[in-house]
C-alpha cells in the first residue's frame, strides 16, 4: 500500500505569486443564457415538423426579441434576446449566426462554437443562392473562432472550407493567410500577402498577414515593423490590434502592447458595465519589479480583451483562492486549464504556462497529465542547465503518486539541492527510497521531514508504513496515531493503526 497523498504546498504561493488580481464577483453571465420562452423552446427538428402558420407565427415572436437584440446597450440582454430568438425560431440561421458573434464579442468562444454548430441544421432550408452565402459565413466564423483560440488546425481547414465556396472573397483571402502563416505554412502565407500587396495595396491586410508569418517565422521585430502603422478596418479591428499588442510584449514594450490591448478592447465596443476593467495582472518576468498585463474580464469570467498570459494568471490565481470543494473552484479550474492551453498553443509565455497548468493539474488530481506538463519544462530546463527547483519538487511526489517510485529519486534529490530545508521533499524522497528496496536510507529521510516539521501528517504515515511492512508493530502504531491526529479524515490511517495495534499485543 503506498500513501495517496502528495500536498503540493507551495502551488498556491506560486500562483499567487505571479498575479495581483482579486477574482471578480460574477454578474449575470448565466442568467444571460436564460431562454424567456421556456415552454416554447424547441429544437430545429421539432419546429420543422410544424405547420406553416406555427412556423410563422414563432418566427414573428423570435423577430422582435432579435429586434431587443439589435437595439439594447446591455451585452447579458442582447445574449438572452438572442436565445430566446433561436429557441422561437431555431430554422431562421441568421438568429444562431447573431448569437455565435455576440458570444464570441464577449470571449465565450465555445458557447459560440455551439452556437453555430446549432445553425448547421436549418441551413439546408434556404434557397440555393442564400446557402452558399451561409454556409461561407459559417465557415469563416468557425475559422476565425479557432483562430482566437490557437487552434490553428482546425482554424486552417475552416479557411480552406470558405475557400472552397468562394476563393476570392476578400475575408476568406484574408482568414487563409493568417491560419497559413500561424499554421507554419510560411510560403503560402507570404505569397497570399504578396497577391494582396499586388492587387490591392491600399488593403490593410497583407501586412497582417506578413507580420503575423514574421512572428511565426521567430521575428519579432520583423513582425512589428510590418504591423506598427497599420490601420485596420471593422470588424477586423479587435483580433488585429491583439496580435499587434502580443507583438510588442514578444519586443519587450509593454506601453505599447498595453496600448494596443486598449485599442483591441475599444474596438468590441461593449455595453457598461460588461468589464468592470482593465484589471492589471502582475507578472514575474525575473525584473527588478513585476510586470503588469492588462485585461477585461466580461461578466467576471471570461477574457474579452487583453493578455492572454495575464487572463491565464488570473484565472489560475481565482482557482487558487476559491474555497476547497466549491462550484467556484472547480469552475475557475476549468478555466484557468483552458487559459494555459490557448496561450500555450499561441506561443505567449509557453514554458511558464506550461508549468503553471502542470501545477495546477497536480492540485485538482490530474496527474497524468500534470506529470506531461512538468515533463517536458523540466527537460528544457535541463537542456540549458537550470534547475527544477518546485517542479522538480512536485514531478518526483506525481512520480511517486502514480508509481513510478523509480524515477522519482533523482528529481526529488533536484528538489532537494534547490531546497534542502523542505521536510515535504524529505518525506516524499524517503517513501521513494522505502519502495524501492532501501529501507534505511528511507527511513534516515523520514527522520530528517519530521525533524524539520513535527507536523507533516505524510511523513508520519510512511514512517509508519514503513514499519508496518518491517514488523515493528509498536512503533508504526506510535506513528499511525501520530499521522491520524493530524489527518483525522484520511481513509487509509484507521485500518492500519488498528492493525497495529491489535499485532503489538500479539
Amino acid at each position: 500500500m503506498r500513501f495517496g497523498w502528495y500536498i503540493a504546498a507551495a502551488l498556491a504561493a506560486v500562483l499567487a505569486a505571479g498575479c495581483g488580481h482579486a477574482p471578480a464577483p460574477p454578474l449575470r453571465y448565466d442568467d444571460a443564457w436564460r431562454c424567456e420562452a421556456p415552454a416554447d423552446s424547441l429544437g430545429y427538428e421539432a419546429v420543422r415538423i410544424l405547420s406553416p402558420a406555427a412556423r410563422e407565427h414563432r418566427r414573428a415572436s423570435a423577430d422582435s426579441w432579435r429586434r431587443l437584440a439589435e437595439t439594447t446597450r446591455d451585452d447579458a440582454e442582447r445574449l438572452r434576446a438572442l436565445v430566446t430568438a433561436v429557441a422561437l425560431a431555431p430554422d431562421v440561421p441568421d438568429h444562431g449566426f447573431a448569437l455565435a458573434a455576440a458570444a464570441g464579442r464577449v470571449g465565450d468562444t465555445v458557447r459560440a462554437l455551439a452556437a453555430l454548430d446549432a445553425v448547421e441544421p436549418a441551413l439546408g432550408e434556404l434557397p440555393v443562392a442564400a446557402r452558399r452565402e451561409a454556409r461561407l459565413r459559417l465557415a469563416l466564423a468557425r475559422g476565425w473562432l479557432h483562430r482566437d483560440r490557437g487552434r490553428w488546425t482546425l482554424a486552417h481547414a475552416w479557411a480552406d472550407s470558405a475557400a472552397r465556396i468562394s476563393p476570392a472573397e476578400r475575408e476568406v483571402r484574408m482568414l487563409q493567410g493568417l491560419c497559413r502563416a500561424a499554421h507554419g505554412d510560411l510560403r503560402g502565407a507570404y505569397n497570399i500577402s504578396r497577391d494582396i500587396e499586388t492587387k490591392e495595396y491600399f488593403r490593410f491586410e497583407w501586412r497582417w498577414i506578413r507580420g503575423v508569418a514574421e512572428l511565426a517565422r521567430g521575428d519579432a521585430a520583423n513582425a512589428y515593423y510590418w504591423l506598427r502603422d497599420t490601420r485596420p478596418e471593422a470588424p477586423w479591428a479587435a483580433r488585429f490590434h491583439r496580435d499587434l499588442a502580443l507583438v510588442c510584449e514578444r519586443v519587450g514594450d509593454p506601453v505599447e502592447a498595453r496600448r494596443f490591448f486598449t485599442y483591441s478592447h475599444d474596438a468590441l465596443a461593449l455595453g457598461p458595465g460588461t468589464c468592470p476593467g482593465p484589471v492589471d495582472v502582475l507578472v514575474d518576468e525575473g525584473r527588478d519589479e513585476p510586470g503588469r498585463r492588462p485585461v477585461w474580464i466580461a461578466f467576471g469570467r471570461l477574457l474579452a480583451a487583453g493578455s492572454p498570459y495575464g487572463w491565464a494568471l488570473a484565472a489560475a490565481d481565482s482557482f487558487a483562492a476559491a474555497a476547497e470543494a466549491s462550484d467556484a473552484r472547480v469552475a475557475w479550474a476549468d478555466r484557468a486549464v483552458d487559459a494555459y492551453g490557448v496561450c500555450i498553443r499561441l506561443d505567449d509565455h509557453q514554458e511558464q504556462c506550461r508549468a503553471g497548468r502542470g501545477l495546477l493539474y497536480a492540485r485538482i488530481g490530474a496527474d497524468e497529465l500534470a506529470q506531461e506538463d512538468l515533463r517536458r519544462v523540466l527537460t528544457a530546463r535541463r537542456e540549458r542547465g537550470e534547475g527544477g527547483g518546485e517542479l522538480a519538487a512536485t514531478y518526483g511526489r506525481l512520480l511517486n503518486r502514480t508509481g513510478r517510485v523509480e524515477a522519482a529519486e533523482e528529481w526529488l534529490r533536484e528538489a532537494l539541492a534547490a531546497a534542502p530545508e523542505r521536510a515535504e521533499i524529505w518525506s516524499d524522497l524517503g517513501y521513494a527510497l522505502i519502495m524501492t528496496g532501501r529501507a534505511s536510507q528511507g527511513e534516515e529521510a523520514l527522520d530528517r521531514a519530521l525533524a524539520l516539521d513535527p507536523g507533516l501528517a505524510a511523513a508520519w504515515f510512511n514512517r509508519g508504513l514503513h514499519r508496518y511492512q518491517s514488523r515493528r508493530w509498536s512503533e508504526a502504531a506510535d506513528d499511525f496515531t501520530r499521522a491520524l491526529e493530524l489527518a483525522p479524515d484520511h481513509p487509509d490511517i484507521p485500518p492500519l493503526l488498528q492493525q497495529a495495534r491489535a499485532r503489538a499485543r500479539q
